[in-house]
């Protein structure tokens, strides 16, 4: 009987979570994740130095993927030379931001893993979306 008894518990938690019904503890244990919600703080000079030098890195990249992509630049020497061509774009880029590549690399690396630094580099993009705009 016992055995039943947990059976059809089971079998009817399954039968819950299949229809979409959420027992209330679940709803609860769901519900907290929202409630933390990431508040950014503002970005600090190095992080819309990074922000600059991103948007500027993202226009040297798309500059020269597009040369790339051209017929008249299908030779494996011609697509060497522009891809060396691009990365002395990209450290100059970086550079005039007043970054390092170290240091743009470590910026970069912490908005993939921190989510306050994510939200913090959002705001400055916007800020400077707004600012170009």
């Amino acid at each position: 009987m016992e055995i039943v008894m947990r059976f059809s518990s089971v079998l009817g938690l399954v039968l819950l979570a299949l229809v979409g019904a959420t027992p209330p503890a679940l709803r609860a244990q769901q519900a907290a994740p929202a409630a933390q919600a990431v508040t950014p703080t503002a970005p600090d000079a190095q992080l819309t130095a990074f922000a600059k030098a991103f948007v500027e890195v993202g226009r040297v990249r798309d500059s020269f993927e597009a040369q790339l992509a051209m017929l008249k630049n299908k030779t494996l020497d011609h697509q060497a030379e522009l891809r060396v061509q691009m990365r002395e774009k990209v450290a100059e880029a970086i550079q005039r931001n007043g970054l390092t590549a170290e240091v743009y690399r470590r910026v970069e690396y912490s908005i993939t893993v921190d989510d306050l630094r994510r939200a913090a580099f959002d705001q400055a993009l916007t800020a400077l979306d707004g600012a170009q705009g």
